[in-house]
């Protein structure tokens, strides 16, 4: 039994090693065929090459880095280019799903929302008309108000969740080819991967009613995928400061820029640090 094991081993090990040394052998033929003078010949090879980039993207990001043939480097990137393509459609499909999902989640929310706010109202018309204790009323005002704080914080989260989700659709394709490799070794599109001037150009939908400000300010840093500083003691000193704001679709700058305003701040672009610096005196 233990040499019928110990053969089998050996069969398993030698068609491992079979694999290996085909797979190296069809891509040293395939790279010079990506050279090739036949039109037809190169067209093969190059579609040959994209089905084995999944499973040895390293052995051919190595050629393409070894290669001194810029036909069979333009060809490589080709090749690559061809997944990278499958990838991102694949992502695409998905996040469609998500803004589909996202938009019903919204409808469900809202119509809850308006429901139970038709509730309170009642109650409140009621407890008014039957002179009951002001702690009653306010004990109502209080949860009607929370409700309505509940509707709009859920609402500038599902408007986030909708911009975000929008603007990968929009930024997917533009990826630089580093971050192609990266979707082709399995991870997901981030938002972090873009450069910081483009996030600082992301496009952020919500509405502020009574928001402290540094809530809406990690709010905003949050959505656009970007660092914003402030004071250690900036949530402290502006504890007071509550906004109330709405925008739709409108860029990270701009919208900064209108909050700052309503609190009476200043803020700066720091390129060179990839942050944007708020609530600083100016020098700092």
């Amino acid at each position: 039994m233990r040499t019928i094991a110990f053969l089998g081993g050996l069969l398993y090990l030698s068609a491992a090693v079979a694999g290996a040394v085909e797979v190296e052998t069809d891509l040293d033929a395939l790279v010079t065929n990506l050279n090739h003078e036949d039109y037809q010949v190169r067209e093969a090879a190059t579609k040959r090459l994209a089905e084995l980039v999944p499973t040895h993207l390293d052995r051919i990001l190595k050629i393409e880095a070894e290669t001194k043939e810029p036909e069979v480097r333009t060809r490589i990137n080709e090749a690559i280019n061809r997944e990278v393509r499958t990838k991102l459609a694949a992502q695409r499909e998905a996040t469609e799903k998500k803004l589909a999902a996202a938009n019903q989640e919204y409808k469900e929310l809202q119509a809850d929302t308006e429901a139970l706010l038709e509730k309170l109202a009642k109650e409140q018309a009621q407890a008014e008309q039957r002179e009951v204790s002001l702690a009653e009323q306010v004990k109502l005002k209080k949860e009607l108000e929370n409700a309505r704080l509940a509707f709009r914080l859920e609402k500038n989260k599902l408007d986030s969740n909708l911009d975000q989700l929008r603007q990968a659709l929009e930024e997917i394709d533009a990826l630089s080819m580093e971050n192609r490799k990266r979707l082709l070794k399995g991870e997901a599109f981030s938002r972090s991967w873009l450069p910081f001037k483009e996030r600082c150009k992301s496009r952020v939908s919500f509405e502020f009613v009574d928001m402290p400000l540094a809530d809406a300010v990690a709010f905003l840093a949050s959505t656009a995928g970007v660092k914003i500083e402030t004071p250690p003691d900036f949530a402290a000193k502006t504890g007071q400061v509550v906004l109330a704001l709405r925008v739709s679709d409108m860029d990270l700058l701009t919208s900064l820029g209108w909050v700052c305003r309503l609190a009476n701040k200043d803020f700066r672009v720091d390129e060179e640090q990839e942050k944007i610096k708020l609530g600083f005196p100016k020098g700092e």
